[in-house]
């Protein structure tokens, strides 16, 4: 038809043209991936970096609206596996990925994840837009599945000692001792003090 409308045809379909001036329309649709995210944290077994998946991370995914970030995701919560999958992201437009909640134990990551994804990889930005190469994350683009595998490492946090246990009656001893060893100098200087005032 001459205003556009008629038949549409899916992708890969052949059309057979019977009239010298048939007139075709094409609508483009932007490529998507699907942003699948996998959350570890690596521990050394037998001089070994061995990724081990973490449950209970939680992020926010954002999009760039050139000077503001709309949501795209809110919420989203490792499973077992440390896994999470966001489909229908969009190449060429810029996201922030959020840790909001570490899992029990370990850090919250200093900054939140900038990238873009391009027709072929996937870059990695600082908060000023400037080009970096994570020491925290990294991607993997699988084309043949239009997907994007991502890898969020945790770092553990330092580990304090429980209320009652050995790190704090060590603690304790020495603010006591340190204390008492003031109060025996100071009763000794009050006692040199009387003697030399007889």
């Amino acid at each position: 038809m001459p205003d556009g409308s008629g038949t549409a045809y899916s992708p890969g379909s052949a059309i057979t043209l019977v009239d010298d001036t048939t007139v075709l329309y094409a609508q483009w649709k932007p490529a998507t991936y699907t942003l699948r995210i996998h959350k570890i944290t690596q521990r050394e077994v037998e001089g070994v970096l061995t990724p081990l998946s973490l449950k209970g991370a939680v992020f926010d995914l954002d999009v760039s609206q050139g000077d503001s970030w709309q949501n795209v995701s809110h919420d989203l919560i490792s499973d077992i596996n440390g896994s999470i999958i966001i489909p229908n992201l969009e190449i060429n437009r810029m996201y922030r990925l959020t840790e909001t909640l570490a899992p029990p134990g370990y850090k919250l990551p200093e900054e939140p994840i900038y990238f873009r994804l391009s027709n072929d990889a996937v870059v990695f930005y600082d908060g000023e837009g400037v080009v970096i190469t994570p020491d925290s994350s990294s991607a993997l683009y699988v084309p043949a599945d239009s997907a994007v595998n991502m890898t969020v490492i945790n770092r553990s946090g330092i580990i304090l000692p429980m209320t009652g246990g050995i790190g704090t009656q060590f603690y304790t001893l020495c603010g006591l001792l340190l204390i008492t060893a003031a109060v025996c100098r100071y009763m000794l200087r009050r006692r040199s003090e009387r003697r030399d005032n007889r």
